[in-house]
C-alpha cells in the first residue's frame, strides 16, 4: 500500500495487491474537518496506524485504527504553526517524535513521549543557523544509530544536511 496527499483534504490510497510490480488500484477518502494536506507521514504503533499531515496552517494527527486504508479521524496536534511544509513521524529508543519543517526554514520537533496519542512537547529548533526561507521539503534517514535530515531549498537550489548526534531527542547540528 501507499498513501499520498495532493493539496486537498483527500488521501489517495494505492493498493498494489501484494507486489509493487502490480498496477495499483487507486481509491481516495476525504478527511472530514481537515484542510488541504501538503505532506503526510504514516506510523504504526502496536496494532494501530497513525499519520501526521501538514496543511497551510496546522499539523493534523490522523488515526486510522488497525486498517491504514480506513477513514481516519483527524485532530489538530499543532493548531497554529505557520506554513508547515514537510513532516516525519517515527519512533526511536521507545520515544515517538515528529519533525516538522516550516517553509520559513525552522525545524520543529514534537516529542510524544512513548505514544503518538500523547499531547506532544513542542520544541522549536530554529533554523539551525543556516536553513533559509523556502527550505520546504525534507526527509529523515536513519543510518546505524545516527539520524540525518536533508532539506531542500528550491528557490536557491540548495540542499541542507543536518545530523542528530545521538538520537532525535538531541539537538541537531549542520
Amino acid at each position: 500500500y501507499a498513501i499520498l496527499v495532493a493539496g486537498t483534504n483527500r488521501l489517495y490510497q494505492l493498493d498494489f495487491s501484494g507486489s509493487i510490480v502490480n498496477t495499483p488500484i487507486l481509491d481516495s477518502v476525504d478527511v472530514a474537518g481537515s484542510s488541504a494536506f501538503s505532506d503526510l507521514s504514516i506510523y504504526r504503533e502496536g496494532a494501530d496506524w497513525y499519520g501526521l499531515a501538514t496543511s497551510s496552517s496546522q499539523v493534523d494527527l490522523l488515526s486510522f485504527g488497525s486498517n491504514p486504508l480506513s477513514m481516519p479521524l483527524s485532530s489538530a496536534v499543532l493548531p497554529s504553526v505557520v506554513e508547515p511544509s514537510s513532516v516525519e513521524l517515527f519512533q526511536e529508543g521507545g520515544q515517538v517524535y515528529g519533525l516538522v519543517q516550516r517553509n520559513t526554514g525552522q525545524l520543529i520537533r514534537l516529542d510524544f513521549e512513548g505514544s503518538v496519542e500523547n499531547i506532544p512537547e513542542v520544541n522549536n529548533l530554529g533554523n539551525l543557523g543556516v536553513l533559509e526561507d523556502n527550505t520546504n521539503r525534507f526527509v529523515l534517514v536513519e543510518d546505524s544509530s545516527s539520524w540525518w535530515g536533508y532539506g531542500i531549498n528550491f528557490t536557491r537550489n540548495k540542499l541542507y544536511e543536518y545530523r542528530f548526534s545521538d538520537d532525535c531527542g538531541a539537538d541537531p547540528s549542520i
